[in-house]
């Protein structure tokens, strides 16, 4: 290693690998209990409302959770060594994956509910946490080498996770073992691998902890007051909307994607599983090669030219999903589309961000950014249920977005002639 890290430690590379796999297995087992949870309550609440809206449930969890509890999450991870953070929330996951099965067992639907809630939850807290020890760890040079290997193994977790746990439940389910069985026994095999991250977790160099980081009722709430910095200029303005406006998208397509595969498998909660699963490795395959070739393309710096391409392929890709049969090669390319052209949406955007925030705010107007991408994420699953009120087709929800998508296009396009300024004007 040709750079020290910021604290320097023994063995950074044994503890990265460390760090990196136990953010990944934690990665995938919330996906993985997701959708497994989401495909039970279609199938034994099937009339009532935590049944016909599981997926909009539960994917407010994680937003929800962040709003309210990441100041809280940040705090410890500064004031406590970032390892033994890691530490007890791995034991945490353990303790709820447990209590969740316990629940399964019981057949009572609320305790998974709330097992879920819980481990969404220590998501939250983990989250700072396994990013702010990297460069404790490695150092500000191999910074980027880092986040990369982070970022790419998190999203192959995030796919793994929904495309093992739906194929994994609707097989089990098809075979003939009641809905509950088919929940159960996945997630008591996840259980019982959720005790290697407590081993992994062990090669992990300690951090030092921050003594001086005093804890003032304030932090709980500071991070709205944060949101000012980040509309308090045009350029950061316009691309925090189009991040946010990509992750709503997102939101509502994963949402709805459950419905898909209720819609094609109407009677078969085990096939409707699969079905959503499926499509969701579809579009993750299609962000992970644009976000790769993305990359490639930004060597040399952030391309915001690539950002118009991006969002007339996700109006496009969006567009074909409304308008092909469901269950057709061209619905199918069409979530592809919409994964591929997103990286060329979201991957310039967030880097400009991260690029024009002043260097003693950064952190803030970051977090900002975080929090208001949140509250799009809850607003998209309203924007869901209200459709859903409404007996809108699906098709015609998805068509809803060509529209909007387009003109975000062309509010954050505006960028562009500003990307070579040295400094960002108001725009």
């Amino acid at each position: 290693m040709s750079e020290p890290s910021q604290y320097p430690v023994k063995h950074p590379w044994r503890s990265l690998i460390g760090v990196l796999i136990v953010q990944a297995q934690n990665a995938f087992n919330d996906n993985f209990m997701k959708i497994i949870l989401i495909s039970l309550a279609g199938a034994v609440a099937k009339g009532e409302f935590i049944g016909d809206h599981a997926q909009r449930v539960f994917s407010a969890f994680i937003p929800l959770a962040f709003i309210l509890f990441s100041p809280l999450a940040g705090y410890l991870s500064d004031r406590y060594s970032k390892r033994s953070v890691l530490f007890w929330c791995v034991v945490a996951q353990l303790v709820i994956l447990v209590l969740t099965v316990l629940g399964l067992k019981m057949e009572n639907l609320w305790v998974a509910v709330f097992g879920l809630f819980f481990l969404s939850l220590q998501s939250t807290f983990f989250s700072p946490a396994k990013q702010g020890i990297l460069k404790e760890l490695v150092g500000s040079r191999k910074l980027t080498f880092a986040n990369g290997f982070l970022q790419m193994l998190t999203m192959l977790a995030i796919l793994g996770g929904i495309y093992l746990g739906g194929n994994w439940f609707g097989t089990l389910s098809n075979s003939g073992k009641s809905e509950w069985s088919a929940a159960m026994l996945p997630i008591l095999a996840i259980g019982a691998v959720a005790a290697l991250p407590l081993l992994l977790n062990a090669v992990v160099d300690r951090t030092p902890a921050h003594i001086s980081t005093k804890f003032e009722p304030s932090i709980l709430f500071r991070h709205f007051t944060y949101l000012k910095d980040l509309f308090n200029g045009k350029a950061m303005t316009r691309s925090a909307l189009g991040i946010a406006y990509y992750w709503l998208l997102a939101t509502f397509v994963g949402v709805v994607l459950f419905d898909f595969g209720k819609m094609l498998h109407p009677d078969k909660p085990g096939d409707a599983a699969i079905e959503s699963s499926n499509i969701f490795a579809l579009i993750g395959i299609g962000l992970m090669v644009g976000s790769i070739l993305v990359s490639n393309i930004s060597k040399n710096g952030v391309k915001l030219t690539l950002v118009p391409i991006g969002g007339i392929g996700l109006a496009a890709g969006t567009a074909c999903t409304g308008l092909i049969t469901p269950g057709t090669l061209g619905f199918y390319a069409g979530f592809v589309t919409v994964g591929f052209f997103g990286g060329f949406f979201l991957v310039p955007l967030s880097s400009f961000l991260q690029d024009v925030a002043p260097n003693e705010k950064r952190g803030r107007i970051l977090g900002a950014s975080a929090v208001f991408t949140s509250l799009t994420s809850l607003a998209a699953i309203a924007i869901s249920i209200i459709f859903t009120k409404m007996d809108l087709k699906l098709s015609h929800q998805m068509l809803f977005f060509v529209i909007p998508t387009l003109l975000i296009t062309w509010y954050v396009s505006a960028l562009i002639k500003y990307q070579k300024e040295a400094t960002v004007p108001e725009i």
